[in-house]
Parts: C-alpha cells; sequence; structure tokens
C-alpha cells in the first residue's frame, strides 16, 4: 500500500465529516428560508461581524498553534532527557533508584488520566446545560463554555458546582442574562419590526495581551468592542 494512501478507517471518517457538512447545511438552508426579515437582516449583521473578526481568528489560530507546537516539543525533549537519565541510573546498577523513578512517573501519569475523566464529567454537564438556550452558532458554544468552566469545583458528593456553591444551571443562566454576553445569543427580533443592539461600555484598565488568552475570550471580548486598536 503507497504510504499517502488513505485508510478505510480515514475513508469512512472522511466519508461520515461529508455528510455531516452536507446534513448541517441543509439544516442551515432550511433555517434560513424560515426567517422573517429582521431576522435575515440580524444573521446579515452577524455574518458581517465574523468576517470582520475572521483575520484575527486566523492572526491567533497561527499564534496558539505555534505556542502548542512548541509545548509539544519541550515535552518530548523532557521525556526523551528523563528517558536517558533513568537508563543511566541502570547501566550503573541503581535499578532500584531506577524503578522508584519509573513507579513516580506511571503514579503521575495514571492521576493525570484520573484528572482528565473527572474533567470529562463536568465538561459534559456544562455543555448538557447550555444546550438548553439558543446560541448563534457553536463557536458562540464554545465561548460560553470558556467562561463557565474555570469556576466550577467539586462539592464533598463529587458533584460540579461553582464556587460560589450555586448549581451550573444557574450559573449558564447568570451567563446567559447578561447583557455583555447577548451578542452570543440568537436576537429576539420584536413586533415593531426594529431591533436593538446592545453595546457593552465596560472597560479593563489592566488588559491581558492577547497571546496570553484563550481564543475565545479573545473573540468574544472582539466582537463587544473591547479591544483597542494600537
Amino acid at each position: 500500500m503507497a504510504e499517502n494512501t488513505p485508510t478505510e478507517a480515514e475513508l469512512a471518517a472522511a466519508k461520515l465529516e461529508k455528510e455531516r457538512l452536507a446534513e448541517e447545511a441543509r439544516i442551515a438552508a432550511e433555517k434560513e428560508a424560515a426567517l422573517t426579515p429582521d431576522e435575515k437582516l440580524q444573521a446579515q449583521i452577524q455574518k458581517g461581524v465574523e468576517a470582520a473578526l475572521a483575520p484575527m481568528k486566523t492572526n491567533l489560530d497561527n499564534a496558539y498553534a505555534r505556542v502548542t507546537d512548541a509545548e509539544a516539543k519541550v515535552k518530548e525533549f523532557e521525556r526523551k532527557e528523563r528517558e536517558a537519565e533513568l537508563l543511566a541510573l541502570e547501566e550503573a546498577g541503581k535499578h532500584k533508584e531506577a524503578f522508584d523513578k519509573r513507579s513516580a512517573d506511571k503514579d503521575a501519569e495514571n492521576a493525570l488520566l484520573k484528572k482528565q475523566n473527572v474533567e470529562l464529567t463536568r465538561d459534559i454537564a456544562v455543555r448538557e446545560s447550555l444546550r438548553a438556550h439558543d446560541f448563534r452558532n457553536t463557536k458562540a458554544v464554545d465561548m460560553a463554555f470558556r467562561d463557565v468552566v474555570p469556576g466550577l469545583v467539586q462539592d464533598a458528593d463529587g458533584k460540579w458546582v461553582h464556587s460560589s456553591g450555586k448549581s451550573i444551571d444557574d450559573v449558564v443562566l447568570e451567563f446567559v442574562g447578561n447583557p455583555d454576553n447577548s451578542f452570543l445569543l440568537k436576537t429576539k427580533v420584536n413586533s415593531g419590526g426594529g431591533f436593538t443592539q446592545q453595546i457593552s461600555t465596560s472597560t479593563d484598565k489592566n488588559q491581558t495581551s492577547v497571546y496570553e488568552m484563550e481564543q475565545g475570550d479573545v473573540l468574544k471580548q472582539a466582537a463587544a468592542g473591547k479591544l483597542r486598536r494600537k
């Protein structure tokens, strides 16, 4: 088999992805056909905002990709260095010390996997709660997700709640009810045929560099007009 020939699994995955995209396009077309004139205007405004943010998103994607690649290279270097250290101990006859270090590394790896599994239950609970609200698109859902998750902790029973003691549903309700987050939700067109656009007037005197922020947070602030051009 040629080196670049896709496997059956890859072909199947590509087929499923193609079908998924086609289904999403069909649903989007049906929704657009059912829109009122005011809702169509809102959709055009949203597309304009997304188009304006597209260059910034591309730059952020590239920056984050470079950071991720650098982190991966550092981890690989550390892994090889650690393995060389253990081999040196074994060659020096210090088998017990090497064994203890390998055991410690394995315990740390298992602890990380356990942590990831626990956090998975949190992520599922948050996304289930977010599904109850009418967000503009999946990007908007991801922004909301990134905003809600950092404040969550596990209570004595292992249930995920906000650090204040509020349930995930209550925290999500507060998030979607905040006027500063209204741009993430589909606009409810009033019966008078007009529309209103809520603009946040809050400012952050201690702005963080965009390269130190989560991408969703950057796009959220940009759409809300909170990023200053230099």
